[in-house]
C-alpha cells in the first residue's frame, strides 16, 4: 500500500510540474447530437461538448466543438465533416472522439457502421491525428434511457452493438487514451433510477417546465443541461484516470496527464431538503467554479415546496426548477425548503450577498405556434415550425392556386406518377427522437394516396385518405420523427400511379425547423433576378435588371404583416428591411419581380440585431 501511495504522490508531483509549464493547445471534439452545441432557443437541451469549457482551469486552452447531430464514425468522414475539421488540428492539440449512437442505426446506410467499419474509422482518425502531431482520445458513448424487466439496458454493449467494447479494443491496439463514459454513465444512471434520470438528466420535460419547450419533451437519447454536466464530469474523470491506464505507453500516459491537468478542481455542492421528502431533488455532486447548476424539486404527495435556500439561508428562488446560475467554486449547500419542515441551518461562512450574487440566465422563449387539428382524427398538436410546401427546392409537379382553402402562396400538386418526388432543404435547431410532423393536404380522389417522407435519413410511410373534395383540407400526423440539429434534406415520394395529394404545408411540434437560410432562392422564371439572398435581420442583396421588386411577410397563420415595394435599376441591389415591427417568430417571405413570383421561404426572425 505504501508503494502505491508513493506512486500516486509522484504522479501529482508530475502534474503540478506540468501545470507550471502553462500549456497552450486546442481540444477538438468529434461526435454527434449528444455532444454538439445548441442554440439558446433550445435551452436546456445541450451536449457535453457545450459544457466542457466550464471545466477548464487553464485560460490557454480553447475548445473547438466540431460535433454535429446525425453523425456516426462513418458519415462524419463521408459527409465531409472530417475534411472541415482536419486543417484546424495542429501539433500539441487533443481530439476527443465519441461515436456510437448513430452507428447502430442499421436502417440508415449512410450512418450505419458495423464492427469492422466502426474500427476502421476510429483507426483512420487516430492515425491522422497523430500524423498531425496531436493526441486522439476515445470517449465511449453514454447510455440511453432504455430499460427492461432486468433494469437499465446498456445498448452499446449488447450483442451486435458493442460499440463500447469495439472502441476499447482499438484504444488498446493503438495506444489511445480511453474515457469510458459508457460504463460510468450506466453505473451512475441505473443507480439513480429511471424516474430520476428521466426528469433530471435526459431531454425530457413536462409541459411548462421550460419556456422553450412549452409542450414538454420525451427524449431518452439527448440531454438537458444538468445531464450534460453529469456527462462532462464523467468524461473528465475518465481522462484523468487515463493518465495511469496500464495498457498505455509511458509517452501516451504523459500526454494524457498533460490533458488531465488542465481541468479545474471541483467542489462539493450538497443539495438537501428540510424534510424527509417522498419526492425527488437534484443529487449532490462536485462542480468546478463557473459550471452551470440546475436545482430541481419534485415534491411528494402532500408536500408543499416553498423556496430554495443557499448556504446562508437566503431565499434564492421559489421556482421548483432553479437554473441559470453558476457553481461558486467552493464547498456549498442548497436546501429545498418545504412547509412544515425544520428551520434552515446556515452551513457556510456568512458572506455578503454581493460576493455570492447569482445572475439569471437569459432564456429565449419559443416562437409563435399554431394549433392544428385533423378533422378525421380530432387530434390536436401545437405546431411550432411550418414549412410552406407550395414551392419545393425541386420536384415533379407544379405550384397551384386553383382550389380554395390553402394557406400562404399556394399548394404543391405532385405529378401523378409512382416515381414523383419533391425536395426541401431544411435545418433543425434541436435534436429529438420524438417529434410530431403534421402535413396539411387535400385529396379529392376516392382512393388513399400514400407517400413516403424521408427526413434526416429516416423513412416514414404516410397515408393520405380522401378528403371528399380538392377544396377540402385535412391534416395527418406522423409521430416519433427523428430530427438532428443539422441541415438535412426532406424528400417526398409518391408510391402509386396516382401520385400524392395536394400538399399545403408541413409542420413540426418543435420550434427551429426552417427552410435553409442564406441560400440562393431559385426562380420560376429565368433571367429575372440572378441571385437573391434574404435575411430578415439584414435585408436582401441581389442582381437584377430594371423592374419593380416587392416582398411580403406573412405570419405562421398566413396573415400579411408587412410589405414593401421598390423600383430597381440595373446591377447589384441592396435593400434593408424595416422589420422592427415584427416580433420574434417564424414567418413566410414572398418576393416578386416584375410581377413574376419567386419561390417563397420560411424564416426564423429573432428581432433586429
Amino acid at each position: 500500500m505504501k508503494k502505491k501511495i508513493l506512486f500516486i504522490s509522484a504522479l501529482f508531483t508530475f502534474l503540478a510540474f506540468a501545470a507550471s509549464d502553462s500549456p497552450k493547445f486546442t481540444i477538438h471534439i468529434m461526435g454527434d447530437s449528444t455532444v454538439c452545441n445548441y442554440d439558446a432557443s433550445k435551452y436546456p437541451q445541450t451536449g457535453w461538448g457545450q459544457i466542457i469549457a466550464s471545466f477548464l482551469g487553464n485560460a490557454n486552452i480553447s475548445i473547438n466543438n466540431a460535433a454535429i447531430g446525425g453523425r456516426s464514425s462513418k458519415n462524419f468522414y463521408t459527409g465531409g465533416r472530417w475534411a472541415l475539421l482536419r486543417p484546424s488540428i495542429t501539433a500539441g492539440d487533443y481530439v476527443l472522439i465519441q461515436f456510437g449512437h448513430n452507428d447502430r442505426t442499421y436502417t440508415n446506410a449512410d450512418r450505419y457502421a458495423d464492427s469492422a467499419t466502426f474500427k476502421y474509422y476510429l483507426k483512420l482518425y487516430a492515425d491522422t491525428i497523430r500524423y498531425l502531431g496531436a493526441t486522439p482520445v476515445f470517449v465511449s458513448p453514454m447510455v440511453m434511457n432504455a430499460w427492461n424487466t432486468s433494469g437499465m439496458r446498456n445498448v452499446f454493449t449488447e450483442s451486435g452493438n458493442n460499440y463500447r467494447g469495439w472502441m476499447y479494443q482499438v484504444a488498446q491496439q493503438m495506444d489511445v487514451p480511453f474515457s469510458d463514459l459508457n460504463m460510468k454513465s450506466w453505473n451512475l444512471y441505473k443507480s439513480l433510477g429511471q424516474t430520476y434520470i428521466t426528469s433530471f438528466i435526459y431531454h425530457a420535460y413536462s409541459s411548462g417546465d421550460y419556456p422553450n419547450w412549452p409542450d414538454g419533451s420525451a427524449d431518452g437519447t439527448h440531454f438537458q443541461e444538468n445531464g450534460s454536466v453529469e456527462n462532462t464530469r464523467m468524461v473528465v474523470q475518465g481522462i484523468q484516470e487515463a493518465a495511469t491506464a496500464s495498457y498505455l505507453s509511458d509517452a501516451t500516459k504523459a500526454k494524457a496527464a498533460i490533458l488531465a491537468n488542465v481541468f479545474s478542481p471541483r467542489y462539493q455542492l450538497t443539495v438537501k431538503a428540510n424534510i424527509a421528502t417522498k419526492g425527488l431533488i437534484t443529487r449532490s455532486a462536485d462542480f468546478p467554479a463557473g459550471a452551470p447548476v440546475t436545482l430541481r424539486v419534485i415534491p411528494g404527495s402532500g408536500e408543499t415546496f416553498q423556496y430554495w435556500a443557499d448556504e446562508n439561508c437566503n431565499n434564492v428562488s421559489t421556482a421548483k426548477i432553479y437554473y441559470g446560475f453558476k457553481a461558486p467554486g467552493r464547498v456549498t449547500t442548497y436546501t429545498a425548503m418545504f412547509a412544515g419542515g425544520s428551520a434552515c441551518v446556515v452551513s457556510g461562512t456568512p458572506t455578503s450577498s454581493a460576493s455570492i450574487a447569482i445572475s439569471s440566465a437569459t432564456v429565449v422563449s419559443s416562437s409563435s405556434a399554431v394549433a392544428v387539428s385533423s378533422s378525421s382524427s380530432a387530434t390536436t398538436v401545437t405546431i411550432r415550425s411550418m414549412i410552406d410546401a407550395a414551392s419545393p427546392d425541386s420536384g415533379d409537379g407544379s405550384t397551384d392556386t386553383n382550389h380554395v382553402g390553402y394557406t400562404g402562396e399556394g399548394f404543391f400538386n405532385i405529378s401523378n406518377s409512382d416515381t414523383s418526388k419533391a425536395y426541401f432543404q431544411l435545418h433543425s435547431d434541436a435534436a429529438t427522437t420524438g417529434a410530431v410532423m403534421a402535413i396539411r393536404y387535400s385529396n379529392g380522389s376516392a382512393e388513399d394516396r400514400p407517400m413516403t417522407f424521408v427526413l434526416d435519413g429516416f423513412t416514414y410511410t404516410v397515408s393520405f385518405p380522401a378528403t371528399g373534395s380538392w377544396d377540402l383540407w385535412d391534416t395527418v400526423y406522423v409521430s416519433d420523427v427523428w430530427l438532428d440539429a443539422i441541415d438535412f434534406q426532406m424528400r417526398l415520394e409518391s408510391t402509386t400511379a396516382n401520385g400524392g395529394p395536394n400538399i399545403d404545408w408541413i409542420g413540426f411540434d418543435i420550434s427551429g425547423v426552417t427552410r435553409m437560410n442564406g441560400v440562393s432562392i431559385a426562380l420560376r422564371e429565368a433571367n429575372v433576378i440572378t441571385t437573391l439572398q434574404m435575411d430578415l435581420n439584414h435585408g436582401v442583396v441581389f442582381s437584377s435588371e430594371e423592374g419593380t421588386f416587392s416582398f411580403q411577410i406573412f405570419d405562421a397563420l398566413g396573415h400579411l404583416v408587412y410589405q414593401e415595394q421598390h423600383f430597381l435599376s440595373n446591377g447589384s441591389q441592396a435593400l434593408q428591411f424595416k422589420a422592427s415591427v415584427l416580433s420574434s417568430g417564424t414567418y413566410f417571405v414572398n418576393a416578386t419581380f416584375k410581377g413574376k413570383s419567386l419561390q417563397r421561404s420560411v424564416w426564423k426572425y429573432q428581432g433586429r440585431k
